[in-house]
């Protein structure tokens, strides 16, 4: 006859790994998809204005950091880079402006002029600017399932 404990190792470890797995997925799921709102009363566009990269390190702030401006209507994100890039007319630019559709106190959707990627819907692809934290943010393309973004970008530290 075995003894109790033999034949309740068994059950216990059947029961404790599907719980033990269903958190971890949970937790993973939260933190991938967490979100920082700005606080009441403070201007979503403010916290996101100035100079990102997506790296910690000073020197990707000095070489690939974008800088990020608004119009003063809010109606444009303006977006700086140090190296110019193809735009949707084809010619190389370090400047690009995107139409802002709309904002949350964690989230500011915005437009690619002449986005040619589409949606399931048929409709143009939009963009979400995702604050995770005051200081990083991930971008979100609206056919993406929630826990998919870009990778992060952080804020670069003042001179």
């Amino acid at each position: 006859m075995a003894a109790p404990i033999h034949s309740l190792l068994p059950r216990l470890a059947i029961g404790l790994v599907p719980l033990m797995l269903g958190t971890g997925a949970y937790v993973g799921y939260r933190r991938l998809t967490r979100v920082y709102d700005v606080p009441p009363g403070a201007d979503i566009f403010r916290v996101v204005e100035g100079k990102w990269a997506r790296t910690r390190s000073d020197t990707a702030c000095d070489s690939s950091f974008i800088a990020i401006r608004f119009t003063p209507s809010r109606g444009d994100m303006i977006v700086i880079r140090p190296h110019p890039v193809k735009t949707d007319s084809g010619l190389f630019d370090t400047v690009t402006q995107y139409p802002v559709l709309g904002h949350t106190r964690h989230s500011i959707r915005v437009a690619s002029r002449g986005e040619t990627v589409m949606g399931p819907d048929g409709a143009p692809v939009v963009w979400d600017l995702m604050l995770r934290s005051p200081n990083s943010y991930v971008w979100h393309r609206s056919d993406w399932i929630s826990i998919q973004s870009s990778a992060r970008f952080h804020r670069c530290r003042a001179p």
